[in-house]
């Protein structure tokens, strides 16, 4: 079964554009990546735990990327200083969201 966003949201500008940021080995050491983690955390829980809301990580050599989905908050996306690109690996670690949130929403980000 192949899951889409539903064509009223296409149609609105829903922005179906994942985000990432890459943090330094510097950045990881004064703690960055769990001060980003904690806001997203917060703003999953304050939105009720939506389904296409979730935040996952992937090593990069020394450097973690963050990545955001596309139903992530504007708000979240400027604190973290996350950028449009691509979506995450499939390997890529789940930090908040719901368990099956990378097939499901890879799955999204893929239909027209």
């Amino acid at each position: 079964m192949r899951v889409t966003a539903p064509a009223a949201l296409r149609e609105s500008g829903y922005r179906m554009t994942w985000h990432s940021v890459e943090l330094s080995s510097e950045q990881l050491a004064s703690n960055e990546h769990e001060q980003i983690q904690q806001l997203f955390e917060q703003f999953f829980i304050n939105t009720e735990a939506p389904t296409d809301v979730a935040m996952f990580s992937a090593d990069h050599g020394d450097n973690k990327i963050l990545y955001f989905s596309p139903g992530t908050s504007e708000i979240v996306i400027r604190a973290a200083r996350a950028r449009p690109s691509s979506r995450p690996p499939l390997d890529a670690t789940l930090c908040v969201g719901h368990r099956e949130a990378l097939y499901r929403l890879t799955k999204a980000s893929d239909d027209p």
